[in-house]
Protein backbone atom coordinates (compact mmCIF):
# COMPACT_ATOMS: atom_id res chain seq x y z
CA UNK A 1 0.00 0.00 0.00
CA UNK A 2 1.07 3.45 -0.57
CA UNK A 3 -0.51 6.31 0.81
CA UNK A 4 0.30 10.05 -0.38
CA UNK A 5 -0.86 13.27 1.83
CA UNK A 6 -0.54 16.82 2.81
CA UNK A 7 0.12 17.33 6.16
CA UNK A 8 0.76 20.80 8.09
CA UNK A 9 1.65 20.44 11.51
CA UNK A 10 0.71 24.12 13.07
CA UNK A 11 -1.64 26.40 11.79
CA UNK A 12 1.39 28.72 10.80
CA UNK A 13 3.63 26.06 9.65
CA UNK A 14 4.06 24.82 5.97
CA UNK A 15 1.98 22.07 4.16
CA UNK A 16 4.20 19.06 3.55
CA UNK A 17 3.40 16.39 1.18
CA UNK A 18 4.38 12.57 2.67
CA UNK A 19 4.47 9.04 1.27
CA UNK A 20 4.37 6.76 3.24
CA UNK A 21 4.49 2.88 2.01
CA UNK A 22 3.47 -0.18 4.05
CA UNK A 23 3.43 -3.55 3.48
CA UNK A 24 1.79 -6.26 6.31
CA UNK A 25 5.32 -8.04 5.84
CA UNK A 26 7.65 -4.98 6.83
CA UNK A 27 7.40 -1.13 8.54
CA UNK A 28 5.95 1.62 7.17
CA UNK A 29 8.73 3.82 5.32
CA UNK A 30 7.64 7.45 5.35
CA UNK A 31 9.24 10.07 3.34
CA UNK A 32 9.13 13.59 2.80
CA UNK A 33 8.39 14.58 -0.79
CA UNK A 34 7.39 17.98 -0.93
CA UNK A 35 8.76 20.90 -0.67
CA UNK A 36 12.72 20.19 -0.89
CA UNK A 37 13.62 20.06 2.80
CA UNK A 38 17.25 19.93 2.22
CA UNK A 39 16.52 23.41 0.32
CA UNK A 40 14.73 24.31 3.20
CA UNK A 41 17.64 23.93 5.17
CA UNK A 42 19.97 25.96 3.42
CA UNK A 43 22.31 22.60 2.11
CA UNK A 44 22.30 21.58 5.82
CA UNK A 45 22.56 18.05 6.84
CA UNK A 46 18.97 17.23 8.13
CA UNK A 47 18.25 15.59 11.52
CA UNK A 48 16.53 12.34 12.01
CA UNK A 49 16.24 10.66 9.06
CA UNK A 50 17.41 7.19 7.74
CA UNK A 51 18.85 8.58 4.64
CA UNK A 52 19.36 11.96 3.44
CA UNK A 53 19.10 11.18 -0.31
CA UNK A 54 15.88 9.72 -0.20
CA UNK A 55 14.53 11.99 3.00
CA UNK A 56 13.08 8.71 4.54
CA UNK A 57 11.58 9.98 8.28
CA UNK A 58 13.18 8.61 11.16
CA UNK A 59 9.96 8.16 13.42
CA UNK A 60 11.18 4.80 15.36
CA UNK A 61 13.83 2.96 15.93
CA UNK A 62 12.81 -0.67 14.51
CA UNK A 63 15.28 -2.34 16.68
CA UNK A 64 13.43 -1.48 19.93
CA UNK A 65 10.24 -2.78 18.44
CA UNK A 66 8.47 0.62 18.93
CA UNK A 67 6.09 0.02 16.19
CA UNK A 68 4.61 -3.09 15.28
CA UNK A 69 1.94 -4.43 13.02
CA UNK A 70 -0.98 -4.84 15.56
CA UNK A 71 -0.33 -0.71 15.87
CA UNK A 72 -2.56 1.16 13.57
CA UNK A 73 -0.74 4.10 11.08
CA UNK A 74 -3.63 6.24 11.99
CA UNK A 75 -2.34 6.53 15.16
CA UNK A 76 1.21 6.00 15.43
CA UNK A 77 3.09 6.68 12.35
CA UNK A 78 0.86 9.22 10.93
CA UNK A 79 1.36 11.06 14.00
CA UNK A 80 4.15 10.83 14.47
CA UNK A 81 5.31 12.47 10.85
CA UNK A 82 3.22 15.07 11.78
CA UNK A 83 5.19 16.09 15.03
CA UNK A 84 8.58 14.95 12.84
CA UNK A 85 7.85 18.38 11.18
CA UNK A 86 7.08 19.87 13.59
CA UNK A 87 10.34 19.67 15.18
CA UNK A 88 11.69 20.18 12.13
CA UNK A 89 10.67 23.40 11.40
CA UNK A 90 12.13 23.96 15.03
CA UNK A 91 15.45 22.79 14.32
CA UNK A 92 15.27 25.27 11.05
CA UNK A 93 15.12 28.35 13.31
CA UNK A 94 17.04 27.11 16.56
CA UNK A 95 19.44 24.81 15.15
CA UNK A 96 18.81 22.63 18.02
CA UNK A 97 16.01 19.25 17.51
CA UNK A 98 13.90 19.43 20.51
CA UNK A 99 12.65 15.50 20.21
CA UNK A 100 14.35 13.59 22.23
CA UNK A 101 15.91 10.31 20.57
CA UNK A 102 18.97 8.61 19.17
CA UNK A 103 21.32 9.89 16.45
CA UNK A 104 23.59 7.22 15.54
CA UNK A 105 24.84 7.03 12.10
CA UNK A 106 23.55 3.99 10.59
CA UNK A 107 24.98 1.63 8.50
CA UNK A 108 22.64 1.34 5.83
CA UNK A 109 19.96 -0.64 8.24
CA UNK A 110 19.85 1.08 11.98
CA UNK A 111 19.45 3.85 12.99
CA UNK A 112 18.78 7.33 11.80
CA UNK A 113 20.92 9.67 10.84
CA UNK A 114 21.50 13.37 12.92
CA UNK A 115 22.13 16.97 11.34
CA UNK A 116 22.49 18.14 14.62
CA UNK A 117 25.73 18.42 16.03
Amino acid sequence: MNWISWIRPSPLSADYRIEVQYDIKTSPTIWAREPDLKAMAGGKKLPHLYHQDTQELCLYQPRYREWHPKLLLSRTVIPWAVLWFYYFEIWLVTGVWPGNGEHPVIDGSAGCESGSP
